[in-house]
């Protein structure tokens, strides 16, 4: 079998991967004493999903391109030209808005590489308000790079107010505004429960992370349904983690220890590693060299 520095080596050869000041995986690799420590380091590097820049557009336009299925049905015809004449655009703003959330790159990722107006994307309480002023029904596409818990999309449904008290949930209740959420990826567990607490939302995906996804998970595809692989791994990634430093007080603490409320994922994207994934990853402190930065500058 290759060895995974041979597999990252061509990975970065051929961009599938960043160069090393972005995704460091030699530095990485060099936490690890020779022996069984390197060796479940390695074979977690093998498990590591990159999203790059290009997969992401492409991954973009699919996640777009599934809203257009169901507004088919919802419109009785759609076409490529409706998508920039007759659809709205956003992102879910997170639990602190701030200006590097990331949905701030996926609305330009609208505009570079769907080719819509940006007159056609709006603020979310821009959203709110426009959809407040229209009596006929709107079409609205929000669109995100990951989902971990769901939280965040259901605190926008559900709470996020006008001045006049209306949420995107009172409004569509209203009238039957087309209101698509549309994340690349996202975790089970976020999954189901924005179906469950976002009533009249229609949410598309491209892919949908299972149980098999977490490192933490007996069933991940990670350790290869054995037993003795899945404890040592994990015992490996709690023992160094904490030697350097890293939380497990706090499941909700977006640095614990297993990621944030357990979910133990290893992705990332070109521009930054999702809460979700254990600090392992990217903790850049007490001597500990990250494989990738947290977050880049927008």
């Amino acid at each position: 079998m290759t060895d995974i520095t041979d597999k990252a080596r061509f990975y970065q050869k051929v961009s599938l991967w960043p160069r090393t000041t972005k995704l460091n995986y030699k530095g990485w690799l060099s936490n690890f004493e020779n022996g069984d420590d390197l060796e479940l380091a390695k074979k977690i590097l093998d498990f590591f999903v990159y999203y790059s820049d290009d997969l992401v557009d492409q991954l973009i336009i699919a996640a777009v391109g599934r809203c257009g299925y169901k507004l088919q049905e919802l419109n009785g015809g759609w076409s490529y030209n409706d998508f920039k004449e007759k659809c709205w655009y956003g992102f879910v703003p997170g639990e602190h808005p701030h200006d590097s959330d990331s949905g701030h790159i996926f609305i330009r990722k609208v505009r570079d590489v769907l080719r819509v107006d940006e007159r056609r994307e709006l603020k979310f309480p821009e959203i709110l308000q426009m959809l407040a002023s229209e009596s006929t029904p709107q079409n609205v596409i929000l669109v995100d790079d990951f989902v971990g818990s769901g939280s965040q999309c259901c605190t926008a449904w559900n709470c996020l107010k006008l001045k006049t008290g209306s949420t995107l949930a009172d409004l569509c209740m209203k009238i039957p505004h087309n209101i698509f959420y549309a994340p690349l990826v996202i975790n089970h567990d976020g999954y189901r429960r924005i179906k469950a607490n976002c009533h009249n939302l229609n949410l598309e995906t491209v892919h949908i992370l299972d149980d098999e996804y977490n490192l933490f998970n007996s069933k991940c595809l990670c350790w290869n349904n054995d037993p003795n692989l899945y404890k040592r791994g994990t015992e490996m990634i709690l023992r160094k983690s904490r030697v350097v430093g890293i939380p497990e007080d706090d499941v909700r603490n977006p640095l614990y220890i297993r990621g944030l409320q357990e979910q133990g994922l290893a992705i990332a994207f070109e521009h930054g590693i999702p809460d979700a994934c254990p600090p392992f990853f990217y903790w850049d402190q007490n001597g500990w060299t990250p494989l990738i930065k947290k977050q880049y500058p927008r």
